[in-house]
């Protein structure tokens, strides 16, 4: 049985929650390379930044097209939650994230509204976020975030080619360069090269 949604929320709440903006929206795929083949070389999106989550086991490219953000999301290996995801559900929008203007408020605010939250983790100021389930919000996954970084420019080292090749891994919420680019097959343990030398506003994950 889905969860209760309230009809009606006060306007006091949602000036509480303190949406900023509407951040990007991800796309899970399978092959980042066609990915990239679409929103990038045919329809002219500009590549951010990206790289390899390798807790959760999913490859992340970010790129602007339109105005607009897009995060493509591949997974690196079978138990990734996004490999399950894909086999369920298939290719196509996997979530919604909108930064808010301070993620504790809002994690407060949000369940008392009625919309039980899943994922909050507070620990790193780079990259606070939660999450509404789909059966919460008509089927889509929002997730709510604050941040202390600009993450409208990219990190030196990082660019497209290194992205999809493996070379680049999230260490943090920061975007860095491999020591030994890595492949989906690879293992999941890997070692780093160096923090970038230069992060734009960061104050962060």
């Amino acid at each position: 049985m889905s969860e209760a949604v309230p009809d009606a929320v006060p306007e006091a709440v949602g000036d509480a929650v303190g949406v900023r903006r509407l951040d990007h929206v991800a796309l899970a795929v399978r092959d980042l390379d066609r990915a990239w083949a679409m929103f990038g070389e045919t329809l002219g999106g500009r590549f951010v930044t990206g790289g390899d989550n390798d807790e959760t086991g999913i490859r992340l490219l970010h790129l602007h097209l339109g105005g607009f953000k897009i995060e493509l999301m591949q997974p690196l290996r079978a138990d990734s939650l996004l490999s399950h995801t894909l086999d369920r559900r298939g290719e196509g929008m996997h979530h919604v994230t909108f930064v808010v203007d301070d993620l504790g408020t809002t994690a407060d605010v949000l369940p008392d509204a009625g919309y039980p939250l899943t994922g909050t983790d507070l620990s790193n100021p780079v990259w606070r976020e939660t999450f509404v389930r789909p059966s919460a919000t008509q089927g889509a996954l929002v997730q709510f975030v604050d941040t202390t970084r600009d993450w409208s420019q990219g990190v030196d080292g990082v660019d497209l080619d290194t992205v999809l090749r493996g070379g680049a891994v999230f260490r943090g919420a920061v975007p860095c360069v491999r020591r030994t680019a890595r492949t989906p097959a690879d293992a999941v343990h890997t070692t780093f090269d160096q923090v970038p030398q230069r992060i734009d506003g960061v104050s962060h994950d």
